[in-house]
């Protein structure tokens, strides 16, 4: 995964930076979830991906996200 991949951009609401979370989600795979809580704006913003792999599933939220 190249570095421009790894960069989230800021919230599209807010223009914060996102929290990025990683888990397993079950026995064969895990979950990327981005997201941020604009409080000000009583909005929120989020993306979430599952993937075999953590490398995987941060890869497509990353995506989604941006």
């Amino acid at each position: 995964m190249s570095k421009t991949m790894d960069k989230l951009l800021p919230c599209p609401l807010c223009g914060k930076a996102p929290n990025i979370s990683e888990r397993p989600d079950s026995i064969d795979g895990y979950v990327c979830a981005i997201s941020c809580f604009c409080g000000r704006f009583s909005a929120s913003a989020h993306k979430i991906s599952k993937g075999k792999t953590t490398k995987i599933a941060r890869k497509q939220a990353i995506s989604a996200w941006n």
